[in-house]
């Protein structure tokens, strides 16, 4: 009988291992998955101003990267999305997981939304539109 209770307990302690590590696995990996519209939840710079999109990205810039961060941010400011435009960013990653998405996000293609905790690079107005939206609903 006693085997059997030790067997028993055992079977018990291995499923609860079992399945908090599948729990903690899923948790990693949706911590860096892209919701819908592309958006990558991400810590929002420091000292940037809540409620407001934030656009990272040069002023006064000649090239591509720079007419396309005016062109969106006109376009916002028609569709009465409030937004601030930022040429750098500071976000302090809490830990390496954090710190490969940031990353990925402040090494890509400009501009770099913020909308809420999610940032993406290069967004569509409508994109853009469609998270602030999703935001606001919440």
């Amino acid at each position: 009988m006693g085997l059997i209770k030790n067997i028993g307990i055992f079977l018990a302690v291995v499923a609860v291992v079992i399945g908090f590590r599948m729990f903690q696995v899923k948790k990693e990996k949706s911590a860096g998955e892209q919701p819908k519209g592309g958006f990558v939840e991400i810590p929002r710079p420091r000292g940037a101003p809540m409620g407001k999109v934030l656009l990272i990205g040069p002023q006064n810039c000649p090239r591509e990267e720079g007419q396309r961060i005016d062109r969106l941010e006109r376009l916002m400011h028609a569709a009465g999305i409030p937004c601030v435009r930022l040429n750098t960013a500071n976000i302090p990653p809490a830990d390496q997981a954090e710190a490969n998405r940031i990353e990925k996000i402040m090494t890509g293609e400009i501009p770099i939304v913020f909308v809420g905790s999610f940032a993406k690079n290069n967004p569509t107005l409508e994109e853009v539109k469609a998270q602030f939206l999703a935001i606001q609903a919440r």
